[in-house]
């Protein structure tokens, strides 16, 4: 189950606040999903976007891009570890 393409866009949730939207295709198939929006603010929340910016985000995902494209989509542990270390911080916060 490698990745074999990833795609990224700003879009709008129910609120109509930014996201960032990931459309990542693994063995000819698609799946797609919305960031956080950032409303909700508790201490285990997932950092919404770059500097702030959805725009940023989404381009980050492309320079991301070339170093995931083959990756194993089916090792989750793999995976994470793998974009932690992209990351280069303890919790995944310069991705997103």
């Amino acid at each position: 189950m490698l990745i074999q393409e990833i795609r990224a866009r700003v879009c709008f949730n129910g609120r109509g606040d930014p996201g960032v939207e990931a459309e990542v295709t693994v063995d000819g198939k698609v799946g797609r999903a919305l960031s956080p929006s950032g409303a909700s603010r508790g201490k285990h929340e997932a950092v919404p976007f770059v500097d702030g910016s959805p725009d940023k985000t989404a381009k980050l995902v492309y320079s991301y891009k070339k170093r995931l494209i083959g990756v194993d989509a089916s090792d989750l542990v793999g995976l994470s570890k793998f974009l932690t270390e992209i990351d280069g911080s303890r919790l995944p916060r310069g991705e997103g």
